[in-house]
């Protein structure tokens, strides 16, 4: 679920970034700067990888989990979140 969410904010961001970019060129027609345009393209951009990434996160689902670390491996630099219940 937390996945849709993410990609319906990702999606009304790129509807932002879009209505920018739109303000920007009517600027830019009237006279005012460039880089507002430019600025306006970057943020598109930004966020149409917001959306591509959650999109691409959203097909995956939840299957992305963190592994606990083998408990069978030796801990080599003194950090081993797993020593208080290995046996010797």
């Amino acid at each position: 679920m937390i996945h849709r969410i993410s990609t319906l904010i990702s999606a009304f961001g790129v509807l932002a970034a879009t209505l920018l970019l739109a303000g920007a060129v009517r600027e830019y027609r009237a006279g005012a700067s460039a880089l507002w345009v430019g600025l306006g393209v970057v943020v598109l951009l930004g966020a149409a990888v917001a959306l591509l990434r959650d999109v691409a996160r959203g097909r995956r689902g939840a299957r992305t989990r963190t592994v606990p670390p083998d408990p069978a491996r030796r801990d080599t630099d003194g950090d081993d979140p797993w020593a208080p219940w290995r046996t010797p």
